[in-house]
C-alpha cells in the first residue's frame, strides 16, 4: 500500500522541506524569527489554507504563500481519490488490489494455472501454511471463488507474459510451480521464470513423462513431473487388495506407503520393529497401537500386537506380502 502512494509521499516531503526553510528565512511575526520547528507547522498549515505569519515581502516566500494552498489541495485530493479507489477495489477483489497484495509477499511460492491439478496443489500449500500467488488466465475457472475466499492473491493473467510474472514478485518468490494444461505454454513460462529470475526454483508439469525427464536435465529444473505418470501408480496400486496412501518413483523403482492392519492371529503379532525391518526390508513410518493415538517412528524394540495399525513404506510385492501376513 505504502509503495503505491510512494510518489504522493515523497512530493508532500519535499514540499514541507522547502517550505520549512523559506518561512524560516523570511517569515517574521511582531519581529521574531520561526525556529523550524514553528517553520515546518506554519509550512503544513498553507496546505490547509491557513496562514500563520503574515505575507512576507520576498518574491520566493510570496510565491510559496500563493502556491502551496493549490498544490497541497491537488496532492491530497490525488492521493484521497485513488486510496478511495483502491479500497473498493479491494472490496471487490478486484485486479488492481491483488497487484498490490501479491507485491507484498516474500518468499513466497507462485502458482500458475487454477485446473484441478493446480488447486490440489494449492490446498497442501496452503495446509502447510506457504504463502501462495495464483496467475490464472481463465476467469470462468471453477476454482476461482474458492480460492479467493481462502484469501489467496488470484493474478487475472496470462503467465506466459513477463508482466505476470513480475506483478506476482517473481524476484522475491522462493518456487514457481507451473501447472496448466498446455505443454507449451509451460516450457515459456519455466524459460522467462529462470530468464528474470535465475535462482528459482520450478516445478514444472507436463503431460508426457519422457519429454518432463529431457527437460528437468536439459534446463536445470528442480523438478519436471508428469500428472499421468504421477498419478497411474497410486490409482493401479489402489485397486489391490491394500489401503494405499502415495507413492513415488526413486531410482527407477515404484515404492508406496499403505496402511497394514494386525489381526489376532497373524504371523505379525510378536514380532519387533526392528525384525520386521530387517526381514521384509520395509520402513516403518508409524504404529498405533489400540485406541492410543499413532506415533511416528516407532522404536527397533517394539513389539507388534494384534489390532496395531502399521504405516509401512517399500515396494509394491513387498507391501502385498506383508498385508497377507498381517491378516
Amino acid at each position: 500500500m505504502i509503495q503505491k502512494f510512494s510518489v504522493s509521499f515523497f512530493i508532500i516531503w519535499i514540499l514541507l522541506g522547502l517550505g520549512t526553510l523559506v518561512i524560516h528565512a523570511y517569515a517574521r511575526k511582531d519581529g521574531v524569527q520561526p525556529d523550524y520547528l514553528e517553520s515546518l507547522f506554519a509550512t503544513y498549515s498553507l496546505f490547509s489554507l491557513e496562514s500563520i505569519y503574515p505575507i512576507p515581502k520576498q518574491w520566493l516566500a510570496r510565491a510559496v504563500y500563493f502556491a502551496y494552498p493549490l498544490i497541497g489541495l491537488l496532492v491530497v485530493a490525488d492521493t484521497v481519490v485513488r486510496a478511495t479507489l483502491l479500497l473498493f477495489s479491494r472490496q471487490e477483489n478486484q485486479k488492481e488490489w491483488t497487484r498490490v497484495l501479491a507485491s507484498t509477499y516474500r518468499d513466497h511460492i507462485i502458482l500458475c494455472g487454477l485446473g484441478h491439478v493446480g488447486y490440489r496443489i494449492l490446498e497442501r500449500l496452503l495446509h502447510w501454511h506457504l504463502d501462495v500467488v495464483v496467475i490464472e488466465k481463465n476467469t470462468e475457472s471453477s476454482f476461482l471463488t474458492r480460492t479467493q475466499q481462502m484469501g489467496v492473491p488470484v493474478l487475472l493473467m496470462d503467465a506466459r507474459q513477463e508482466e505476470s510474472l513480475e506483478a506476482a514478485g517473481l524476484h522475491h518468490a522462493r518456487t514457481l510451480v507451473i501447472a496448466t494444461n498446455d505443454d507449451l505454454a509451460n516450457v515459456e513460462i519455466a524459460l522467462d521464470a529462470r530468464r528474470l529470475n535465475p535462482h528459482i526454483r520450478v516445478v514444472l508439469r507436463m503431460f508426457d513423462e519422457n519429454i518432463a525427464n529431457k527437460l528437468r536435465d536439459a534446463f536445470h529444473l528442480e523438478v519436471a513431473f508428469s500428472s499421468a505418470a504421477a498419478a497411474a501408480p497410486l490409482v493401479a496400486a489402489s485397486v489391490l487388495d491394500l489401503d494405499i496412501l502415495g507413492s513415488f518413483t526413486l531410482d527407477g523403482r515404484e515404492l508406496f506407503t499403505a496402511k497394514i492392519a494386525v489381526g489376532k492371529d497373524s504371523a505379525l503379532v510378536g514380532m519387533t520393529i526392528a525384525m520386521l525391518v530387517e526381514t521384509h526390508r520395509v520402513m516403518v513410518l508409524s504404529r498405533k497401537c489400540g485406541e492410543t493415538p499413532s506415533h511416528l517412528g516407532p522404536t527397533p524394540a517394539e513389539k507388534i500386537e494384534a489390532c496395531d495399525v502399521l504405516v509401512l513404506h517399500g515396494e509394491l510385492d513387498t507391501l502385498r506380502r506383508l498385508g497377507r501376513l498381517a491378516r
